[in-house]
């Protein structure tokens, strides 16, 4: 429900970037002339509005990228604690199976995952 919230503030912040960069070249659009449709007379000046309003908007998107990257890895790592079961190792085999040392409330298995099936292989003792 966060996530979904923290996505419609985002979109809702990009509108109103677009909005303010529609506005900044709103004198562009309107030509004196009938024929006009961009009349520039400073093509530099608008190409540097351009490649800022670019540079921006990339630059948020990137603020954005890590933001949620980090609100998500911060969530998962607030799930994962308080809970009973706890992954101690993993281990990759080939591409396609994975075992995984897991830790069930105090007690250790050794489990295996591949594409088809998670099978438990032991149930660990205490002094291994």
């Amino acid at each position: 429900m966060v996530f979904m919230n923290l996505i419609k503030i985002i979109f809702k912040v990009l509108s109103i970037l677009s909005l303010l960069a529609i506005g900044l070249h709103a004198d562009e659009f309107a030509g004196d002339k009938p024929g006009e449709i961009f009349p520039v007379e400073n093509y530099q000046a608008s190409l540097m509005k351009m490649f800022f309003m670019l540079i921006l908007l990339i630059a948020f998107l990137i603020l954005t990228v890590w933001l949620l990257k980090k609100f998500i890895n911060s969530r998962m790592q607030l799930a994962a604690q308080g809970k009973s079961i706890q992954i101690l190792e993993k281990r990759t085999i080939s591409p396609k199976s994975i075992l995984y040392l897991l830790e069930i409330d105090g007690e250790k298995f050794l489990i295996s995952e591949s594409q088809v099936q998670i099978q438990k292989i032991e149930r660990l003792k205490d002094n291994t």
